[in-house]
């Protein structure tokens, strides 16, 4: 199950490696390799999943540079994968501007930052901001009340 489920429409694929879906040196969200180019196969399943939630993975709502979502699901063929998104504007500042970071296992927020800064270096120079938690994030859901 997902940490948080109100704007995703699928469970992402499995993946060997770490994509990022963001922009790299001009305006537009492309799924990148490690290599910083277009995966060979851009409809590979997860450059297809990041590029059909463009915009739905970081914090709704907020807008902040860096502040971040971390969503986590298990699959059952392979160890999960986990996707790290926030608010960035450090190259395209149009509204709903984010980086996106695919990265395989179920990672924690600090294990997340360090891979995908160690799997995209050249990325991570650029951002002139701290990559933090959304304090609300995942959004509570409301406590049963019981009668």
């Amino acid at each position: 199950m997902t940490d948080e489920t109100v704007s995703i429409r699928s469970y992402p694929p499995q993946i060997e490696a770490p994509l990022y879906f963001g922009c790299i040196k001009e305006y537009g969200h492309y799924a990148f390799a490690q290599d910083s180019h277009f995966p060979k196969d851009y409809e590979s399943a997860g450059a297809k999943w990041l590029g059909s939630h463009d915009g739905r993975l970081p914090p709704q709502g907020y807008g902040k540079e860096g502040l971040a979502s971390l969503r986590r699901w298990p699959t059952d063929k392979g160890p999960g994968v986990t996707v790290l998104a926030f608010w960035d504007n450090s190259i395209d500042d149009r509204p709903n501007s984010s980086s996106n970071f695919m990265l395989p296992g179920l990672l924690e927020f600090d294990e997340a930052v360090s891979a995908a800064r160690e799997a995209f270096p050249n990325v991570w120079a650029r951002y002139k901001f701290e990559v933090k938690p959304d304090p609300n994030w995942p959004r509570k859901q409301p406590e049963k009340v019981e009668k």
